[in-house]
C-alpha cells in the first residue's frame, strides 16, 4: 500500500528537462504580479453570479 506522502512525491518524478528549461526562460515576476489581478477579476465574477442567482431564485 503506497503511503500518501509517496504519492506526493510522483509529480516529481514526473520532472522533464523541458519543464526546467521553460522555468529558466520564464517570465514568472511578471506572471506572479498579473496573477493578484486576475484573482480580484475572479471574485468579483463569482460574487456577481451570486447574486444573479439569488436575485433570480428569491425575488421571482
Amino acid at each position: 500500500m503506497l503511503h500518501l506522502p509517496r504519492l506526493l512525491h510522483l509529480p516529481q518524478l514526473l520532472h522533464l528537462p523541458q519543464t526546467s528549461v521553460a522555468n529558466r526562460n520564464s517570465k514568472w515576476e511578471e506572471a506572479y504580479s498579473n496573477s493578484g489581478r486576475t484573482g480580484y477579476v475572479d471574485v468579483m465574477a463569482i460574487l456577481i453570479g451570486l447574486g444573479l442567482i439569488y436575485r433570480f431564485t428569491l425575488f421571482e
